[in-house]
């Protein structure tokens, strides 16, 4: 189960695409009594009021159920579900005491809820009075929600979304870069696929969705996730990991100091480096280890030092083709009829042997 989180200005757009009678929309839980979206932008804003430094009011979340690929079935739930689900992530992110909507949504083959809520809410004196009122804090908004929502997926049986804790606010951002650069690839793919017809019923265009985002939409991390993690499961050692690494294409270096001792490690695929703490902060080398990745200097380091050899050398003769064609470009002869060079017609290093 995923989450997409906003936070709006005003309410009279997002409420009528909430509610909106285009969605299948049923309300399934929330605290607020208007009825329409115009009784419920009044309810909201007549709220909201009350605290006017607060410049974007509304917050609003999409939950979506996992939408089933060709190993799972899509999960369902029941309007109760829902609304038990939902009243908890309101809860858990900070929201029960405001005013607040939950409504489903019936118009996508995958199931999901909106939630609507006033990030405004009244902070009140040990005797339980208001004594004015406040924003509800969003820090780390998006982690919590996160957070709460992996606890759903274990206690209603659901799919669990891989590796998610792995996912901090600070690693998320590149991620989101990378899979955006990555998606035109994974877009011309399915305008092929349409082309071909492959698209024309509703489980075919699922087959097809969820092959393109299988093959061309998984992230450089994505990927070294997986495949480092599953040779720590496997109980491997540090040369087989990297013989597994550099059948797949990526490189891999060693940051070993002068003693022999190995401080870190960092990888090389399609053209994007990163060091392994920032694949995973539990992929570390320090931490690789302790989960099970062995290494014995003995028998490793010689397999880590020849791949960290091999990987400049690969990068080097990666730059060295880049400068041979700048090279090439610079070394074009020049213009005949040159106003000072009097060497019209010879290439640069022709000029130089002359001089």
């Amino acid at each position: 189960m995923i989450q997409k989180i906003s936070k709006h200005a005003a309410g009279r757009q997002l409420l009528n695409y909430v509610v909106g009678p285009d969605k299948g929309a049923v309300v399934v839980g929330g605290n607020v009594v208007g009825e329409g979206a115009g009784e419920l932008v009044q309810e909201f804003e007549a709220w909201n009021r009350l605290n006017e430094r607060c410049e974007s009011p509304y917050f609003h979340a999409a939950l979506s159920a996992f939408p089933g690929d060709e190993a799972r079935a899509a999960d369902e739930l029941t309007d109760e579900q829902w609304r038990e689900i939902a009243e908890g992530y309101v809860e858990a992110m900070g929201f029960s005491s405001c005013p607040h909507l939950i409504v489903r949504h019936q118009d996508t083959d995958h199931e999901h809820v909106h939630v609507v809520a006033s990030r405004v809410y009244l902070d009140k004196n040990e005797e339980g009075r208001p004594v004015g009122a406040l924003t509800v804090d969003d820090w780390q908004d998006y982690k919590r929600g996160m957070d709460y929502l992996r606890g759903v997926e274990r206690a209603y049986g659901l799919h669990q979304v891989a590796d998610y804790a792995l996912y901090t606010s600070t690693e998320r951002r590149p991620e989101r870069l990378e899979y955006r650069l990555r998606e035109r690839k994974g877009r011309e793919k399915l305008d092929a696929l349409k082309a071909a017809g492959a698209l024309g019923d509703p489980e075919a265009k699922r087959k097809a969705l969820a092959n393109a985002r299988e093959l061309e939409h998984r992230s450089v991390r994505q990927r070294l996730r997986e495949w480092i993690g599953a040779s720590v499961e496997a109980g491997e050692c540090a040369s087989e990991l990297v013989e597994k690494l550099e059948d797949k294409g990526v490189g891999v270096r060693a940051n070993i100091q002068s003693t022999g001792r190995v401080a870190g490690l960092s990888f090389e695929l399609d053209g994007v480096s990163m060091k392994s703490s920032s694949v995973a902060r539990a992929y570390s080398w320090g931490k690789l280890k302790k989960a099970g990745l062995g290494y014995e200097a003995a028998r490793d380091l010689p397999t880590l030092e020849a791949a960290t050899k091999r990987s400049y050398t690969t990068d080097k003769g990666t730059r060295d083709e880049r400068e041979t064609g700048k090279d090439a470009r610079r070394d074009r002869p020049a213009r005949a009829g040159g106003p000072e060079s009097g060497d019209s017609g010879r290439t640069s290093d022709e000029r130089v042997a002359i001089h």
